[in-house]
């Protein structure tokens, strides 16, 4: 179920028609979207640009995403990869900032899941790559802290994994 990627399509098809050089600028100008969202997670991480600009654009030129630039049914992976990335990113930011801000990124951090987990079902991993975020940046492994802030923290990404997984199943 991908509804995401089929809307994609659908509203490709109603500008581009048959036309695949539309298809193919759309993937490619995604992917490299894609790179520059991984330059701003990687400079969120490790705070030196010029680490994330080595790792944006690999990311940009590796043969390994031939396909996924080429073939435009393999559209969800490039999706998931951004939607995922946005995740991560405005969760930093949701971490860094406090009260209005502070749940606006999350509320955005918690779409930009939902988007991706509808884009592409490997999504689903996300809410763990993020408590894993938290035990090693925020609380040095110490497990504790993490599990007592389930509730504040991680309950919107459960919640929709969980309609992911309703809907899904």
């Amino acid at each position: 179920y991908r509804p995401v990627t089929t809307l994609a399509h659908m509203f490709e098809y109603a500008f581009w028609k048959i036309d695949p050089l539309g298809y193919h600028l759309d993937n490619l100008i995604i992917h490299i979207l894609c790179a520059i969202l991984l330059y701003i997670f990687i400079f969120l991480i490790l705070n030196d640009a010029a680490i994330a600009f080595w790792s944006g654009l690999i990311f940009v030129i590796h043969p390994l995403h031939a396909e996924v630039i080429n073939i435009v049914s393999f559209r969800e992976d490039i999706l998931v990869g951004i939607f995922v990335l946005l995740s991560l990113i405005t969760y930093i930011f949701y971490k860094e900032h406090s009260h209005f801000k502070k749940w606006l990124f999350y509320c955005l951090s918690v779409l930009s899941f939902a988007l991706a987990i509808f884009s592409k079902e490997m999504a689903i991993t996300l809410p763990v790559l993020i408590i894993l975020y938290d035990l090693y940046f925020e609380y040095k492994g110490k497990l504790k802290p993490a599990f007592s802030n389930i509730k504040s923290r991680y309950l919107g990404f459960m919640i929709v994994a969980v309609i992911y997984l309703y809907i899904n199943f």
